[in-house]
């Protein structure tokens, strides 16, 4: 082979992938400008708690609130190690975006991880329904539940979503590698949130109607070759999980106990089902702009514009099977029912824990109800391309509209746009290493503590109340020649006595950009 012929196969191969791919680069790119209209909400960051512990040498100095002290540590093999970042997350996210961050440490790269887990699902259900990818790029990013979800991964859902897809992908073409993949990609998806076992039956379900087809097919070698395929991905997700969920707390009991006390309701109590239901999952479905609650202040926001588009939803799904072909395709009506079916299944379990309140509980049924949707345009494609494209164009403009209505509207306090512009102006390293930052109120802890500067030291106080805590302050401000500086609401300065009569010479510390309706505020002494 010539030089010359490398290079026309090479010219061949970057054509054709640029033909596949720019529109979803497009659209990537958009919803990349849209992520930078959205606040940061601190939940977002709370899973790469890890990476503060381990990159920041002054993390060790809060002793308070979400310290670096291993208390979430767990005891395995008779040493305790770091592997959770919260009560119920885990350290894997903090390993998969640790490369990102290291190349751009500011808050907007963590929702770059979230386009890329767009693109990840977007691919999988390229590869799964056989939609054209440019098409199943429209089905997925121009879902706003499931956008809005990847850019602020409150839950953390992101990897569990994209993870989940590329589980069900390689159960399309089994075989033992594969199925130690498998394996061990549901463990970690476990690991990373184990309220992921609320999903595990839909999984199941969806997974069965891939691997159905391939197993009937087969000789009796390849149907041994399946079944051993799925024990091996059983026992290699099992054996790491019941080590992780036996694996002792430094407070004197295993982890799966920690989890149960997060308790559910029982699928025989019909009561607290409905009252649930009527109160966090109806709303949602009814009002995609709830998916947003958590930073912005939406009420009946895009009541409108969601029952539209759970209307194209149903011509999509009518219209698909009048032109599903019969005999043939039966199987994949199968894994449109089955899809469909786990969406549903999803939400029933959700709702019966008592702690699913907002979206990020609820979004990880809606890939399914994707899928669903994209074999339903596949099979109108195929004969009608114009209608198909008409109708994912008419949900994709739907999405855009809910989008356009939330960012509209007014944010919590606590997502005020003035936590950037502190975070921007207190990571410098001059300032930071002159003061012990002091944060008293939830909302920007995690945010400063991952992309502060390396100098700084952060407390977090929450709730400020205790006398004592002033003394354990004075005593790492002393002890680090620093003074104190204070990052707090601005009603916090007004109304709590304590920080005033212990901090009467706190003065207004002002910079580019401040303005005095800002609801974040920096005093310092």
């Amino acid at each position: 082979m010539t030089l010359h012929s490398v290079i026309r196969a090479a010219l061949n191969v970057s054509v054709t992938a640029f033909k596949r791919w720019w529109l979803i680069g497009v659209i990537s790119i958009a919803i990349f400008v849209f992520a930078t209209r959205v606040p940061p909400n601190m939940d977002e960051f709370l899973q790469y708690h890890q990476l503060v512990c381990h990159l920041f040498p002054n993390a060790t100095e809060n002793v308070f609130r979400e310290g670096c002290y291993g208390y979430y540590d767990l005891k395995i093999f008779g040493k305790f190690l770091p592997l959770r970042s919260f009560l119920y997350v885990g350290f894997t996210p903090s390993l998969f975006y640790l490369p990102m961050y290291l190349l751009w440490p500011y808050y907007l790269s963590a929702r770059v991880m979230g386009i890329l887990a767009l693109l990840v699902i977007t691919y999988m259900i390229h590869r799964v329904t056989r939609v054209p990818l440019w098409l199943s790029g429209l089905i997925v990013l121009f879902s706003f539940p499931v956008v809005f979800q990847c850019i602020t991964d409150r839950g953390p859902v992101l990897y569990q979503m994209a993870l989940m897809f590329v589980m069900l992908y390689l159960s399309t073409r089994p075989s033992p590698l594969r199925g130690v993949l498998a394996g061990l990609i549901m463990f970690v998806c476990i690991e990373q949130k184990p309220f992921f076992v609320n999903f595990i039956p839909a999984v199941l379900i969806v997974g069965f109607f891939l691997l159905k087809p391939v197993f009937e097919a087969g000789d009796r070698a390849g149907r041994l070759m399946i079944l051993k395929s799925l024990l091996i991905a059983a026992v290699v997700a099992a054996v790491p999980t019941v080590i992780l969920m036996t694996a002792q707390t430094r407070y004197g009991c295993q982890y799966y106990n920690d989890l149960l006390r997060l308790k559910s309701v029982s699928p025989l109590n019909f009561t607290s089902q409905i009252y649930h239901m009527h109160k966090n999952l109806i709303p949602s479905l009814v009002d995609f702009s709830r998916f947003a609650n958590s930073i912005y202040d939406v009420r009946d926001t895009a009541t409108t514009l969601t029952q539209l588009l759970w209307v194209v939803f149903g011509i999509i799904f009518f219209i698909g099977q009048v032109y599903a072909p019969r005999g043939i395709d039966l199987r994949r009506n199968a894994l449109l029912a089955g899809s469909s079916g786990a969406f549903l299944l999803c939400l029933y379990l959700v709702n019966l824990s008592p702690h699913s309140l907002r979206g990020h509980h609820y979004v990880l049924a809606f890939p399914f109800l994707l899928l669903g949707i994209a074999l339903s345009v596949e099979y109108i494609y195929r004969h009608v391309r114009a209608l198909a494209v008409l109708l994912v164009l008419i949900v994709a403009v739907l999405n855009v509209g809910i989008a356009y209505k939330v960012v509209k509207t007014p944010t919590h306090w606590h997502d005020d746009w003035s936590k950037v512009k502190v975070l921007d102006y207190l990571r410098q390293d001059s300032i930071a290493s002159e003061y012990v930052y002091v944060i008293p109120d939830w909302g920007i802890y995690c945010l400063f503590a991952l992309y502060g500067s390396k100098q700084q030291i952060v407390l977090y106080v929450d709730p400020f109340d205790n006398p004592s805590d002033i003394t354990r302050i004075a005593e790492i401000a002393q002890r680090r020649n620093r003074t104190h500086l204070f990052i707090a609401q601005r009603s916090t300065f007004t109304n709590s006595r304590l920080i005033n009569t212990a901090y009467p010479n706190l003065k207004l510390m002002e910079y580019l950009g401040y303005n005095e309706k800002d609801a974040w505020m920096i005093k310092a002494e």
